[in-house]
């Protein structure tokens, strides 16, 4: 569920959106991701599923059959339900990479 790993997969309504281009051994991709609970979380407010959203910015590259890099970027946007539960409402970032061997 996005870049940053965030959220578990119990109770969680995910919906993406992205855009993804190729060229030859390169990848180049943008997601953005819309997450909620599944059910209503009660808050001093009154009630609401907003866990928050996602942008994620990606570079894949082939380097053979076996081996792909991988470098992104992923901001964070908390929604309501993190902010009543954790006291705050800052968004945050987070640069991941990553090397994929297949055998």
């Amino acid at each position: 569920y996005g870049l940053s790993d965030v959220f578990s997969f119990s109770n969680l309504t995910a919906l993406s959106l992205g855009w993804k281009m190729r060229a030859k051994d390169h990848c180049f991709g943008v997601d953005y991701w819309m997450l909620d609970t599944t059910e209503d979380v009660y808050l001093a407010t009154g009630t609401s599923t907003d866990l928050g959203s996602e942008v994620d910015a990606y570079w894949k590259y082939q380097y053979n059959p076996n081996t792909q890099f991988m470098a992104g970027l992923a901001y964070v946007m908390p929604g309501d339900v993190i902010e009543y539960d954790y006291g705050y409402d800052d968004a945050g970032i987070r640069l991941v990479g990553n090397l994929r061997l297949r055998f």
